[in-house]
């Protein structure tokens, strides 16, 4: 299942007593729509029409739409589909100001922020640095491009010995990374969320790598703030959804530097780690973000 469809879906539905259901092609709309009776529908992840189909059954019935935007699509099949989608929704709803900025821009559609709600548990705030620092990266295999250049800065951090683990749904090439910087030796384990949960307790600092493309500008803050509720310091890419939580982590394109920032004033990193939780609590909590669902939804609502 996408990361994704937690966040966006299962988490704050169950945060707000709604539910959660799978639409596909294959299903007929009025069927659904008669089983469950929706006042407010709010879909994400289209992968086919049938969500199309399925908003405009529901119009007809007075019943509102809220559409979902968590992946930069808009050339191709699924973009087309999200802009049929903007023009018939109610509402929009991205997890960033980017995110949002971009469905502005390509679907001429005004679009709220709902931010991705943390999905673990919260975790002490830690930073005693290991010999070797032990370093955590994970994310999906569509960023596995940016672990060139993550590598090769690990190789240039002469003051502190280094390794690192990766986690992943798919595993990344590990020689060709190996081979980029030989000192920093690398370990690779598949992605699930207990395997997260643990490598997350076990690390010393989560990194997070990335490039300044537009596709990467559409994601979301998951990986970032998963390190923060941990308890972990963090060294990320400065793509503008982090550089919002720049406070909270070493946010610079230098990762190397960063992260030899990071490692003589062990009490400042910290610091900003505790001051991430309080972030969180505001903004990303599972109570925070369900309070911003409930508010639009119930908007919506009166004006039926």
């Amino acid at each position: 299942m996408a990361g994704s469809i937690a966040l966006q879906a299962l988490i704050p539905a169950r945060h707000i007593g709604a539910k959660a259901l799978y639409f596909g092609g294959d299903m007929e709309p009025n069927a659904f729509l008669d089983a469950h009776s929706p006042r407010v529908l709010i879909i994400t992840k289209m992968f086919d029409d049938g969500p199309l189909a399925l908003a405009r059954a529901a119009l007809q019935r007075g019943t509102k739409i809220i559409s979902v935007f968590c992946d930069l699509h808009v050339a191709d099949a699924i973009g087309q589909r999200n802009k049929e989608l903007c023009d018939l929704a109610n509402a929009a709803i991205a997890p960033t100001a980017p995110m949002a900025s971009l469905v502005r821009q390509h679907f001429n559609k005004p679009c709220s922020v709902i931010e991705e709600p943390v999905e673990y548990p919260r975790g002490a705030p830690r930073f005693v640095p290991s010999k070797p620092l032990r370093i955590l990266w994970l994310g999906h295999a569509s960023n596995h491009d940016t672990l060139v250049d993550g590598m090769s800065a690990l190789a240039r951090v002469r003051s502190w010995p280094l390794m690192m683990m990766l986690v992943s749904g798919q595993p990344p090439n590990l020689q060709m990374l190996q081979s980029i910087a030989p000192t920093v030796p690398l370990r690779s384990m598949p992605w699930s969320p207990l395997i997260q949960f643990a490598m997350l307790s076990e690390c010393d600092l989560v990194f997070i790598p990335s490039k300044d493309d537009p596709s990467k500008h559409a994601k979301g803050q998951a990986r970032l703030v998963a390190a923060i509720q941990a308890g972990r310091v963090s060294v990320a890419h400065p793509l503008p959804q982090y550089e919002e939580l720049s406070a909270f982590c070493y946010c610079t394109r230098d990762y190397a530097r960063g992260i030899e920032h990071a490692l003589p004033e062990p009490s400042a990193a910290l610091a900003r780690v505790i001051a991430g939780q309080r972030e969180i609590d505001a903004r990303f909590s599972q109570e925070a973000v369900a309070a911003k669902w409930l508010t639009l939804i119930n908007g919506l609502e009166a004006l039926m």
